[in-house]
């Protein structure tokens, strides 16, 4: 058993090749988008369940609202800079999309900074808040 995903710019590729194989993931990636809302809306009509967004639109609201409905969110930093990628891991998203592994995993390793996300429950009345530590 395995687990596959498929991810293109073109949210239509990842919407035919989920409805010809729906045990295959979705994700999204959103090169140029201008407003957060449109993520939720276009994930959804085609049957993706994970964004991939800019550092620039990263910020911890916006990852927040993703992930309070349901999206996971991964986030392409700027470019492999230190300052870079500290803001794209406390923007509290699931995950970095990099072409430079190295740089990501030296700094992910290299680092004594946690960051710990919102907790949301969608099944009780209670959400715990949990405060994000942020880097200079």
């Amino acid at each position: 058993m395995f687990d596959t995903a498929v991810m293109s710019d073109n949210p239509t590729h990842v919407k035919t090749v989920r409805e010809k194989s729906p045990k295959i993931g979705g994700i999204v990636e959103f090169n140029e988008l201008e407003d957060i809302y449109d993520a939720v809306r276009i994930t959804n009509a085609n049957l993706a369940s994970v964004a991939v967004i800019s550092q620039r639109m990263a910020t911890q609201e916006n990852v927040f609202y993703l992930q309070a409905r349901f999206r996971t969110v991964w986030v392409r930093p700027e470019n492999s800079q230190k300052p870079n990628l500290y803001n794209s891991i406390n923007s509290g998203a699931y995950g970095i999309v990099s072409e430079d592994y190295e740089s990501v995993t030296k700094h992910s390793e290299n680092t004594t900074i946690f960051l710990l996300r919102e907790c949301l429950s969608s099944s009780h009345t209670v959400a715990c808040q949990i405060p994000i530590t942020k880097i200079p």
